[in-house]
């Protein structure tokens, strides 16, 4: 009924419940019987190294069970990590390349191809409104200035309001819709989803990935030998940037002009030398992309039919430079700064001139002045 203390030779005291307690763990259990005849008998060792080199035979069973989904299967990506949701970017891409690739039937590097353009050619309508917008903006510059000067001088609440309603005229009078502008911003979340998902997918690689290149490169885990597709990245997206840009309309100052025509896409290169031709690829499909969109947003006769404002170069000055977006922040910014200190200086003058008005009202010195007669 209770447990007996056994002591053997120098080994340390065990708490062991009876036999008759436990007659089926005695009959079946090893470790039990490898306890009571450890110093007798070496066969219950010999078939726990037995049981324990079965292990690895269960291990290749469930890895033959994974294996048998292939990249032209759908989930596949799923059971190999990836694209575990549909709300994450990088996941909702995987899944995207994961369907085109298994339906379509095209190879991972068509499969690259393909989404990116199809998903340029949905985007497209955004950004038809964008360039719409942006060279109605272009046009109504100058009393859209005028406006933002009255804006930044405004000094009471009915100055100001009257200021915000002539600038809602101007806009209403142009059709000016500036929710459009943000088009172009759309491209940052997908493009670091595409860039997130198929560095993932390169980094395992994927099935598939190291074989279904093409061309020169034939590997798309694997960075490309030539750096062909980095030198066609960066000449279309040089070309697209001297035709405005993804809008076709976009107006940017020499300076700036210069940085993103020549300096970024020289230094892309280098840059990205390093990455998968897979990543790289998509960099190039969607530079050519944005060469083909800015094409035809700058053609006269595509404006014409899609109701398109006409993009107008602005005129210059004499001796005045040309402004682009960049600077028309920073001068904006400049004169918000003036405007504000000279507001800042007027009321410290008021506070002081009432400081003395207060100072000479407790003195009861009066000041007399003449006032100067109305000529007839």
């Amino acid at each position: 009924m209770f447990p007996r203390i056994l002591k053997s030779g120098s080994r340390p005291f065990a708490l062991i419940h009876s036999a008759p307690k436990f007659p089926a763990l005695r009959a079946t259990s090893p470790l039990v019987g490898a306890r009571f005849n450890s110093s007798s008998s070496s066969a219950p060792i010999d078939e726990i190294s037995t049981k324990l080199q079965s292990f690895p035979e269960a291990a290749n069973t469930l890895t033959d069970t994974v294996s048998t989904l292939t990249h032209d299967q759908l989930g596949y990506l799923n059971s190999m990590g990836m694209a575990q949701s549909w709300w994450w970017p990088p996941d909702v891409l995987e899944r995207t390349l994961e369907y085109v690739h298994v339906y379509s039937g095209l190879p991972w590097w068509g499969t690259i191809v393909a989404t990116t353009i199809a998903i340029r050619v949905v985007m497209f309508p955004l950004f038809v409104k964008s360039s719409d917008t942006m060279a109605r903006s272009a046009k109504a510059k100058p009393e859209m200035d005028e406006c933002m000067k009255v804006i930044r001088d405004a000094q009471t609440v009915g100055e100001r309001q009257k200021a915000a309603l002539m600038r809602k005229q101007i806009t209403a009078k142009y059709g000016i819709k500036y929710r459009y502008m943000m088009a172009p911003f759309l491209q940052f979340p997908i493009a670091i989803g595409f860039f997130t998902a198929l560095r993932h997918m390169a980094l395992l690689p994927v099935d598939g990935f190291p074989t279904q290149g093409a061309y020169w490169f034939p590997d798309l885990s694997a960075a490309d030998p030539y750096l062909g597709l980095q030198l066609i990245s960066a000449a279309t997206f040089m070309t697209s940037m001297k035709l405005g840009g993804e809008t076709g309309a976009s107006n940017f100052s020499p300076g700036t002009q210069k940085l993103l025509t020549y300096v970024l896409p020289t230094l892309s290169i280098p840059f990205t030398m390093n990455l998968s031709s897979g990543v790289v690829l998509y960099f190039a499909t969607n530079a050519a992309c944005s060469f083909v969109q800015s094409a035809l947003l700058r053609n006269k006769f595509f404006r014409k039919i899609a109701g398109l404002q006409e993009i107008v170069p602005r005129v210059k000055k004499p001796g005045e430079e040309a402004e682009g977006m960049f600077d028309g922040i920073k001068k904006f910014a400049q004169e918000t700064k003036k405007s504000a200190e000279s507001k800042a200086a007027q009321a410290a003058a008021l506070e002081e001139a009432l400081k003395v008005r207060k100072a000479r009202s407790k003195t009861g010195e009066v000041i007399i002045r003449k006032r100067k007669s109305k000529k007839s």
